[in-house]
């Protein structure tokens, strides 16, 4: 019996045997470790019913000490099989057979106690094993969340010293979160092409300037059209002296240290200023004291009798921070807070973009 279903489920409760049928064309030698390559490509496989994990990742869901053997059939086709104990109503033997053809993948046939299964009852097979690796994946993220906020209990953030920016004469809060001390409001130094969010210099006062990438680098701005190539540690900038723009490896310590990339949104964002979404509040925690507001961001659209013209977008819903690190000849890597969401996020946009500054101590 062949089912024409594409979809690969788990079960609680039945003691399954998972075979996977390859195409000969695979033409996998045996000498030559035919074993493990069958088993790796089944593990690293997809289904297209079921693309949320991969099928080692689906098997886990299911299967109590799952084990994976390959085999040769006299037909020539290789065959990965995964035998476990998953519990169910009560314990049944299962054979599940999936054929393998290029990129594609299918279910064969279902049998539980020798029972060939219907259409029907393979979809409703599939639709569970589905929803039990959801289940399984919701409960490991929600563990890891545990973690960190078990971890987040034990960081301490200590207001450090305010440091005056001797080129202006403006003075920032500080904080020391972890080993990594940072500025705790956004840069407002007028230098190069920045500018205030549409303009108005009340808007930079409270959320800083914005500045395309090669102005906030303090490099030359020909290289947010190049490659610019250039060693980015520890790299002044326009930060203040004894201070530089992060690193994306920078700015991934602190995600990590303040709840990791899902929740440190949530724990870095100021307790103010932040748009409401669906009737509740995207104002944030501020656990260490980093206050992160929503600036914004703007688009250097040209010149309009010799005056520099911007579009700006999404003050008091986005976050946008430079970092040292470029992705690309004309994109560099974003670190990123949205109004809607408690994570943080990194994007690389192009260069030309204007986003906010944090800098952190050398």
């Amino acid at each position: 019996m062949k089912s024409k279903l594409t979809k690969f489920a788990q079960v609680a409760g039945i003691s399954l045997a998972l075979v996977f049928t390859f195409s000969t064309t695979l033409a996998i030698n045996v000498a030559y470790g035919a074993e493990a390559k069958a088993i790796s490509i089944v593990k690293e496989g997809r289904f297209k019913g079921c693309p949320l994990g991969t099928v080692e990742e689906l098997v886990n869901a299911s299967m109590e000490k799952p084990k994976w053997s390959h085999s040769v059939g006299k037909n020539g086709v290789d065959y990965v099989t995964v035998k476990g104990l998953v519990i169910i109503a009560k314990p049944m033997d299962g054979v599940l057979q999936v054929w393998v053809k290029n990129d594609g993948f299918g279910i064969q046939s279902l049998e539980l106690d020798k029972n060939p299964k219907t259409d029907l009852e393979v979809a409703l097979f599939v639709n569970q094993a589905c929803d039990a690796t959801r289940k399984a994946k919701i409960k490991a993220q929600e563990a890891e969340d545990a973690k960190k906020k078990e971890e987040l209990s034990k960081v301490r953030a200590i207001p450090a010293e305010p440091i005056n920016d001797t080129r202006d004469g403006k003075k920032y809060k500080t904080v020391k979160i972890g080993s990594q001390t940072w500025m705790a409001e956004n840069l407002n130094i007028k230098t190069g092409k920045s500018v205030c969010y549409s303009n108005k210099e009340d808007n930079c006062k409270k959320y800083g300037r914005l500045y395309d990438w090669a102005t906030a680098m303090g490099i030359d701005p020909k290289y947010n059209k190049e490659k610019w190539g250039g060693s980015n540690v520890k790299l002044q900038g326009i930060c203040p002296a004894g201070w530089h723009l992060p690193t994306k490896e920078e700015l991934d310590k602190l995600t990590e240290v303040a709840g990791g990339k899902n929740l440190a949104g949530k724990y870095l964002k100021a307790t103010s200023s932040w748009e409401n979404y669906d009737g509740n509040t995207a104002n944030g925690e501020d656990k260490f004291g980093f206050s992160a507001l929503p600036g914004g961001n703007a688009d250097y659209e040209g010149e309009d009798e010799g005056k520099d013209f911007f579009g700006f977008w999404n003050l008091d819903s986005d976050g946008n921070w430079w970092s040292a690190s470029e992705s690309s000849i004309y994109g560099a890597v974003e670190w990123s807070m949205k109004y809607d969401r408690e994570g943080v996020n990194w994007y690389d946009p192009y260069k030309s973009k204007l986003f906010s500054i944090r800098c952190v101590k050398d």
